[in-house]
């Protein structure tokens, strides 16, 4: 079994993808090619989450995108994640949008995992990094850049309430009725979901 990471202390959610269990109930992906699992990159642990691979022969334009939703019991907050993008105009790009606004970019080539940051307001609200392929829609591509991976890479997500709140360790059984995570109180830090489907690791 692949090893569980530690929440940081004051997490009310806290996802390290060690469990292996990707997507979820908060977690979704869609586009061209869906996120997965992949044991290529970590921030810790084992397992992070990647981008598609959205390569082919024509360089069609393509994209690949992850949601996070977020609770409305959360309240205000900081969302926090460690990316690895490594892309290169113009191969790809990434955004990330909160709600469907813009929230940063990201265009160069990164050696290692960095930490950022998302205010968020009180509410529920999506968070979504989009991998882009061939965004400027050119007909060739010149030599790649050295260390360059198309793709980027997500772990260690959390978030910290504006507010202190006594933690509850949850984990979440989907029986695949379905499930509110709204309906979970405040202080719950949900650890994990374990869903009824198959997962495919890259």
């Amino acid at each position: 079994a692949a090893p569980t990471a530690i929440p940081p202390d004051g997490a009310i959610y806290y996802d390290s993808f060690e469990q292996a269990l990707f997507p979820s109930d908060l977690w979704g992906t869609d586009g061209t090619e869906p996120w997965g699992l992949s044991k290529a990159k970590a921030k810790s642990g084992v397992f992070s989450i990647k981008s598609g691979n959205l390569t082919n022969d024509a360089i069609q334009p393509g994209i690949s995108e992850v949601t996070l939703r977020t609770s409305s019991f959360w309240g205000a907050g900081s969302l926090y994640f460690s990316v690895l993008a490594s892309v290169s105009i113009p191969f790809d790009q990434v955004f990330v949008y909160v709600d469907g606004e813009y929230a940063r970019r990201y265009r160069t080539i990164m050696s290692e995992f960095v930490e950022e940051e998302i205010r968020l307001p009180a509410g529920s609200h999506n968070v979504t990094i989009q991998y882009q392929y061939n965004p400027l829609g050119v007909p060739a591509f010149p030599d790649q850049p050295e260390g360059y991976l198309g793709a980027i890479f997500l772990d260690d997500v959390y978030f910290f309430p504006s507010m202190h709140r006594n933690i509850i360790p949850v984990v979440v059984f989907d029986t695949g009725g379905g499930l509110d995570l709204d309906h979970f109180p405040a202080q719950s830090l949900i650890t994990r979901i374990i869903p009824h489907r198959d997962h495919h690791i890259s």
